[in-house]
């Protein structure tokens, strides 16, 4: 991914204040509602997103993947609650954190990925991608207030 992400984690990690980081969260939430929500869930921590309209989306009851809250800077496999695949259980013998360029790869294309995840995700458009990952450094912990 490169350029464009690299240029919006410096954004961030400048902590250019709340306004900025803000318009960064809303300009990735459609897409995260488009590509992530409907097997993730919203993230409780974006009351924003808690829209009727979004709420009306087709959504599974039981989300079939993890939830992605506080993944920006988290290690990969650590949800305890979530049944991972074996593919990605075997690409975990190399941990990784889920920092921008791995959570750009895996949206870009999650079988390029990790071959035989049980995720299918194939976003081919940068900038969409970029978005996504910084609504969910967004909600980081460490995110900038």
């Amino acid at each position: 991914m490169g350029r464009l992400w690299r240029a919006t984690a410096a954004f961030f990690m400048a902590g250019f204040g709340a306004g900025a980081a803000a318009d960064e969260a809303a300009d990735g939430r459609p897409h995260y509602v488009e590509v992530c929500m409907k097997c993730h869930g919203l993230l409780k921590a974006d009351p924003d997103s808690w829209t009727p309209r979004n709420l009306a989306s087709p959504a599974v009851v039981m989300p079939l993947g993890p939830s992605l809250a506080d993944i920006f800077g988290r290690p990969a496999g650590v949800v305890e609650t979530y049944g991972y695949s074996r593919s990605f259980r075997e690409a975990l013998e190399n941990p990784w954190v889920w920092d921008g360029d791995a959570l750009d790869a895996w949206i870009a294309d999650s079988q390029a990925f990790i071959s035989g995840t049980t995720m299918y995700v194939k976003v081919p458009d940068e900038a969409v991608r970029a978005q996504i990952v910084a609504y969910l450094a967004h909600f980081a912990p460490w995110a900038p207030e």
